[in-house]
Parts: C-alpha cells; structure tokens; sequence
C-alpha cells in the first residue's frame, strides 16, 4: 500500500514539474521581443539641391521601403511625401535622401529668412476680395507666378499713333483699348497670408469693401526686378497669375483687337461709314 502511493506522488511530481517546464518556455518565448516590419515614404533628390532653394514637385521623387526599426530618419509618412515648398536649409547632393531635418516647413520663422539670398527682396502683392481672390487657396510656397500689367491704349481720332495712359485720364471720345504685358515670370512665391476681414467695412454693400484687401502674397523678387516694377505698378492695373501656361495670350503683348478681332472691324466699318457721309 506504502509503495503505491509514493509512486502515485512521485507521478504527480513528474507531471508537475513537466507543466512548470513548459510554462517556463512559453514565458520566455511570450517574452521574446517580435521583430515588426513596416513601409516607409522616402525621397530622394532628383538634381543638387543647395541653401535657398524652393523644393517643387520635379525636384524629388518618392520611393517605398521595407524596414525593421521603430523608427527611420529618413521616413516621410508624416506628411505623406509630400516636400513641395520646403527650404533646403543644407547641400542635398543628386540621389541622396532628402531628410526633414534638412529642410525648413513653410511659414516656420525661419523660413522667409533663409529664402532671401544677397540682393533679394520680398515683394507684397495685395490679393483683393472678389477679385483674385482664388490665388490665396491655388498657391502655396515654393509656386512660380507671373506678373502682368493691364494699361489702356488710346488711338486719338484715329491717328496711326498710339499711346499708353492711366485709365482714369481717358475721355468718353477717346477710343479706348486694354493692353496687357507679362512683366516678369517664374517668379517663386515665399508665403501666403490671410488678412483678418474689418467688420465695420462689411456693413455696407454698397461701398468698396468688395475690393477690401483679404490677403497677401509674398513674392521673391530681385532688386532688379523690384525697381522695374515700381517704375510700371502705377501705369495701370497689376496682377498675378500662375506661371507656366504656354499660350498666344500670355508670352507677350495683347491687345483686346487680338482677342476680339470682331469688334476691331466694327469700328472699321463704322469708321468707313462716317468718312462716306462727309463726302
């Protein structure tokens, strides 16, 4: 009877032991820390990029990666690839990655600082409500615009001379014709800012609040650039539009003749008409 039952303990101390054995295993393999892969957004330089420079979206080029680590300096799933207008603020070098750390956020402070090279200036252009307005939402920092001029072209009793004038000198008698010229282009914008409204303007419908100044566009111009434009911004009517469109109508001069021929030779025949009764 003794015999039986110390075989019986020492079956249960078999058995035992075995379980803590493999309980202790399961610990150490739960324990173990697992090795979790995941995709990363990285880029890589497309050309060199140096100090100053305006990234656009031809400058880089996104590739996937599989990597093992927590963390990866180069990942840019922050903000989904996306680099367009940062400031390199370091050399990036053809093919290398381009890292975050390198590069400096539209409308951080240092931003506007860094953009402006030697002889640069910031240019403000007004962006007006109702207006051109569209441009404070369509362009960002680090976009190219051009800069056009409206003035009006008067041809005084049908002389062959033409001259240009401010549109508020012109007469009721004066046969009066818009011209516009693109000034400058791929000019490279730095920032965009949104006026806070005046809420004593917007009471009355009827008064100029709708040409009230809604916000700004910080342009990059040369000093250059920033004396020929003063010397022309009160000949007539400024604006800025994206640049880059290809066309007739914005590589040069145009005249309202060039996009309304029909109404040229309405004046013609008029013109003929009246010379006809005097004789």
């Amino acid at each position: 009877m003794n015999q039986r039952i110390l075989l019986f303990l020492s079956v249960i101390i078999i058995i035992v032991g075995i379980v803590g054995l493999i309980r202790s295993n399961d610990e150490d393999v739960s324990e173990t820390p697992q090795t979790v892969s995941k995709n990363i957004i990285i880029a890589e330089a497309v050309y060199d990029l140096l100090p100053g420079d305006i990234i656009d979206d031809n400058a880089f080029k996104i590739k996937s990666q599989l990597i093992s680590e927590d963390h990866d300096i180069r990942d840019l799933s922050a903000i989904n690839g996306n680099l367009q207008g940062y400031l390199v603020k370091n050399k990036i070098g053809r093919g290398e990655n381009i890292l975050l750390a390198a590069l400096e956020r539209p409308g951080s402070e240092g931003f506007i600082k860094r953009s402006m090279q030697l002889g640069d200036v910031p240019y403000l252009f007004p962006v007006k409500k109702n207006d051109n307005e569209y441009l404070l939402s369509a362009l960002n920092a680090g976009a190219k615009v051009a800069i056009y001029l409206r003035v009006v072209e008067i041809e005084k009793n049908k002389s062959p001379a033409a001259g240009l004038v401010l549109e508020s000198s012109v007469s009721g008698k004066d046969i009066k014709k818009y011209v516009v010229n693109r000034v400058f282009d791929n000019l490279p914008v730095i920032a965009t800012t949104v006026s806070v409204p005046d809420p004593k303007a917007s009471r009355d419908p009827l008064s100029t609040s709708n040409k009230e100044i809604v916000g700004y566009i910080t342009i990059k111009l040369s000093q250059d650039q920033l004396v020929k434009l003063k010397t022309v911004e009160n000949a007539g009517e400024l604006f800025v539009a994206p640049a880059g469109t290809e066309g007739r109508y914005v590589n040069g001069k145009v005249s309202m003749d060039d996009v309304l021929p029909q109404f040229r030779t309405v004046k013609e025949i008029r013109g003929n008409g009246k010379s006809a009764a005097k004789k």
